[in-house]
């Protein structure tokens, strides 16, 4: 996630509901990963899946 698009962090976001399920150091991996990002709606999106 570090030099992709924010069309694909999107995704990858979108589809991290799914892996919390299956593997939760992923999840936290990606979340962690998100919330340090460059873009701010990457950063927001990850702050709100951290909160719920």
């Amino acid at each position: 996630m570090d030099y992709d698009s924010i069309y694909i962090k999107n995704k990858v976001l979108d589809f991290s509901e799914k892996l919390k399920k299956i593997d939760k150091d992923a999840y936290k991996f990606i979340i962690d990963k998100a919330l340090v990002d460059n873009h701010y709606v990457i950063r927001k999106r990850a702050l709100d899946l951290k909160e719920n």
